[in-house]
């Protein structure tokens, strides 16, 4: 007897991401166009930065081979990301012509930590106002969504 579960589904993501490899195209020889791969991360950091955390991700496009991204650049993407339930590396698949490259001033870096938006399948279990005492924002929200979204394991 087989247990099926619903599949997973993607989730639209817009964050700043930053390469950690060159890109590597999935083409035959000789083509001007094909898949490219990128690996990269975003940062996420908790309320008031606690737990700093790198989410590994590839980044995927479907474009010329000539349009790899840069190791160390960083960008704003949007596309949609897929997490499987087997330990792999999650994918996000975006358009290439959306990229919004992000210039490093001088040595100093962006705060790009927390940058990253994600609107999926889910529901809310805890939501919480939280009182920043930092002095940038009044009030910050902290919300903790559920999901069960799962790919089908045969049992």
């Amino acid at each position: 007897m087989s247990t099926l579960r619903a599949p997973n589904h993607p989730t639209i993501i817009s964050g700043i991401f930053e390469p950690t490899a060159d890109s590597v195209p999935e083409s035959q020889r000789g083509n001007q166009y094909g898949v490219l791969t990128t690996p990269s991360f975003f940062q996420c950091a908790g309320y008031l930065e606690q737990e700093p955390t790198d989410f590994e991700v590839n980044l995927i496009t479907n474009t010329a081979l000539n349009n790899v991204l840069q190791v160390g650049e960083l960008c704003m993407i949007s596309g949609r990301l897929i997490v499987l339930n087997d330990g792999s590396t999650p994918t996000l698949t975006y358009n290439h012509d959306t990229i919004v490259q992000i210039p490093r001033q001088g040595t100093a870096s962006s705060k790009t930590t927390n940058r990253t938006a994600a609107v999926g399948l889910g529901h809310v279990v805890e939501r919480v106002e939280l009182m920043v005492s930092d002095g940038e924002t009044g009030t910050q929200l902290d919300v903790i969504v559920a999901h069960n979204n799962c790919d089908a394991i045969v049992s």
